[in-house]
């Protein structure tokens, strides 16, 4: 991937997580069960894009998962897609693409 690339994932994968973090509040403490329900698709569906946009190119799924063991890789991969753990998971993942932009200065 080029350094063009790798920023317009960063922007992408960022404005993600911003509607994500909006979604995750609202399904953790909205006013009904209705928003609740809502945000909580919305979470789901969240993910999945983000998922469907690192899966395009082998290399960004590696950067990802950043590991040869098989038992991290597995881990790493199952604990991105669960919504407690992909909030924080996706700042990490981010800052990684910052880091691999900087290595292409």
């Amino acid at each position: 991937m080029t350094k063009d690339d790798w920023q317009k994932l960063k922007k992408t994968l960022s404005d993600y997580r911003s509607e994500f973090s909006d979604e995750y509040d609202k399904a953790k403490g909205g006013k009904n069960k209705q928003i609740r329900n809502n945000a909580d698709r919305n979470v789901e569906n969240i993910i999945y894009r983000t998922f469907s946009h690192i899966k395009k190119d082998n290399e960004t799924f590696e950067l990802l998962i950043n590991s040869d063991d098989p038992i991290v890789r597995a881990e790493t991969y199952n604990d991105f897609e669960k919504p407690h753990y992909f909030g924080r998971d996706l700042l990490e993942y981010i800052n990684r693409i910052d880091e691999k932009i900087k290595e292409m200065e």
